[in-house]
């Protein structure tokens, strides 16, 4: 139980916990202690185990209120790492002498006048419990193991862990005093070789699922701007015609004979301009993102700089480019649109060939101190499985170019850095 309070705790608890923990241990401890002991041999022994695992099972079913893959998956997890705390500290009283590690779990401790023991026991379970937990068992969040759809990987730790048993088993009746203490070694080692591997493909399990789920959501970010790069071109051609065909318009009317508010012309020129004065850096994609950009800042009296060379970013396609540089600019601008001061909302873009690399550099103001994590910051918004993907994207281009990105805040000041090879 206690192993399995070590992988449960973040799990979802059913109404009246305290109640249902009660019944569960009550359930464990009878099952433990009526259960039938009709024979010796390991055949049997491995039966009344798997009876007294799906019992365990089936309680924390009753506390918990979840699948039962999530169910079963802590429940293995916590059978592993008890069973491996047990081959470790038996494998340290083989070999400093304490016992010759052929018992049930503690079973040896009844009576037993040497006073290291029962310390070499609970110091091995200790240890062991807090190096899985530290490892594994805190990093793993509950919707990590909800996102558990097959069962292949985990069966496979199920069978390992179950030939572990009965070998553990086969040794602990077939071990004599006269056994050569090497040989009881070796068989402990290859235990505990078994149980790490058991829990390495469990967690394995976990953590390439999370994985998955979050390049899925990438790759769907990927798409999204994609057809959100199509629209934006269709619509900014759309507008540059328009306003190309307007500016004629003024022109005629600004000739003709009629008379003509020319201050009230001027204005309507000016504002079509706004359209027609569309960023120019000898990149389609990237035009496109900082024409769009500019004309959100220019609305939200943001102030946007940028010197680049729309040519150095050949080597990528219109969509990765379109993505990168609008989940770069909207972070920025949603940073510097929290400044009261209208001076401090400024945003400085930097694209540069530098030798045989690419420089791109975006700097901001900033109001909020940044949240990082594994070197990202981290969005603040409410739902994390929504939100905060945009930087994972990033990254996931610039490396799918051989490239490098990195983030860092200083003074008030956000910094965005990239660098990619250049070929040639």
């Amino acid at each position: 139980m206690i192993a399995e309070g070590l992988f449960t705790y973040r799990l979802k608890r059913r109404r009246h916990f305290a109640i249902r923990l009660i019944a569960a241990l009550l359930l464990d401890a009878a099952a433990a202690l009526f259960y039938p002991v009709l024979m010796y041999n390991a055949a049997y022994s491995t039966a009344m185990f798997l009876v007294l695992f799906a019992v365990s099972v089936l309680s924390l079913k009753i506390l918990f209120s979840e699948s039962w893959t999530n169910i079963l998956f802590c429940g293995l997890i916590a059978y592993t790492t008890q069973h491996l705390a047990y081959d470790v500290y038996n494998l340290l009283g083989v070999v400093t002498g304490l016992s010759r590690g052929i018992s049930f779990y503690g079973q040896e401790l009844i009576g037993e006048s040497n006073g290291f023991l029962p310390i070499l026991y609970v110091d091995s379970y200790i240890v062991i419990y807090w190096l899985m937990w530290f490892i594994c068992g805190f990093r793993i969040k509950r919707e990590d193991i909800h996102a558990l759809k097959s069962l292949s990987m985990m069966g496979l730790a199920a069978l390992i862990l179950l030939v572990d048993v009965i070998l553990s088993l086969i040794m602990t009746y077939s071990v004599k005093d006269d056994t050569e203490t090497l040989w009881i070694v070796l068989c402990y080692l290859y235990n505990i070789l078994s149980c790490l591997l058991a829990a390495f493909l469990q967690f394995y399990l976990v953590f390439y699922r999370k994985q998955e789920l979050e390049l899925k959501t990438v790759q769907n970010l990927l798409y999204q701007k994609e057809e959100q790069y199509k629209i934006s071109k269709d619509t900014i051609d759309i507008i540059n015609i328009k306003c190309h065909d307007l500016k004629h318009q003024i022109r005629t009317l600004r000739h003709s004979d009629g008379e003509i508010d020319k201050e009230a012309l001027r204005e309507v020129e000016n504002a079509v301009g706004i359209y027609d004065a569309a960023v120019k850096t000898g990149n389609e994609a990237l035009d496109i993102i900082l024409t769009e950009k500019s004309l959100y800042c220019e609305k939200n009296e943001i102030k946007l700089c940028c010197v680049a060379d729309g040519n150095s970013l050949s080597f990528m396609t219109p969509t990765d480019i379109y993505s990168l540089f609008g989940n770069a600019l909207e972070n920025a601008v949603e940073a510097v649109a929290k400044i009261e001061d209208k001076n401090r909302r400024a945003i400085n873009l930097t694209i540069k060939s530098v030798g045989k690399l690419l420089s791109v550099h975006i700097d901001n103001y900033y109001e909020e101190e940044p949240l990082f994590r594994d070197g990202l910051p981290q969005s603040r918004k409410g739902d994390s499985r929504y939100h905060g993907y945009g930087v994972s994207s990033m990254r996931y281009i610039a490396e799918k170019y051989g490239g490098e990105i990195a983030f860092k805040s200083k003074a008030g000041v956000f910094e965005l850095n990239m660098l990619f090879p250049l070929k040639g």
